[in-house]
């Protein structure tokens, strides 16, 4: 009832220092075209299931409950943990987060794409081909999807960045880009606070 209106005039969702949390945002927002996720953690890739064993597959699963106990526990993310759990010999990066949530909220996956960002602001993207080397931030993935009994597609967009004001500069491709998004409501959670800190007045004064 006290979102409503919010919900009526959203289309895109902004969701800085939400990380993965796209469950979160969904169930607030469950009407927008496109939600706008950022964060610190690396994109990473989806699992091969089709190549492992079924002891491989248990452990992923071990490791994929791990990466989530915070979030299940406490409603939030906790960075260094992800640090922790979310790598390439675990769980690899916050794809699989993501889609292990787009799944349980009833959405079917039907177009994955890899976003970098040139240094005008314009968005680039590409098939998600597992790169040889971590990609410099900024970077993320573009997840087109569709609810079960539905054919309206809709985006989930994640960046990888760091948002303190040395990097997130006025002049940053990030910058440029986000300047010139659409995005008619701003979410914050767990991390509200940061953008009461002095190193964070770009992206506050861009809110």
């Amino acid at each position: 009832a006290e979102l409503a209106e919010a919900n009526a005039a959203t289309k895109t969702l902004f969701y800085p220092f939400g990380g993965p949390d796209f469950l979160t945002a969904f169930l607030l927002f469950p009407d927008a075209d496109a939600y706008v996720l950022l964060g610190l953690e690396f994109v990473g890739k989806l699992p091969d299931f089709a190549q492992a064993t079924p002891q491989h597959i248990g452990t992923y699963t071990a490791n994929l409950l791990a990466a989530l106990s915070d979030f299940f526990n406490k409603s939030y993310f906790i960075t260094k943990n992800m640090n922790a759990t979310l790598t390439d010999n675990k769980v690899d990066g916050v794809l699989p987060v993501i889609c292990f949530f787009l799944e349980k909220t009833g959405h079917k996956i039907v177009g994955i794409k890899r976003s970098e960002l040139l240094e005008t602001g314009e968005l680039l993207e590409a098939d998600l081909a597992v790169p040889k080397k971590r990609l410099r931030r900024p970077y993320g993935v573009r997840i087109d999807v569709v609810q079960n009994g539905s054919d309206r597609v809709r985006t989930v967009h994640y960046f990888s960045c760091d948002l303190v004001d040395d990097v997130f500069r006025k002049d940053s491709p990030l910058y440029f880009y986000l300047d010139n998004l659409p995005f008619e409501t701003t979410f914050v959670k767990s991390a509200s606070y940061l953008m009461h800190y002095r190193e964070f007045a770009n992206i506050r004064n861009m809110v």
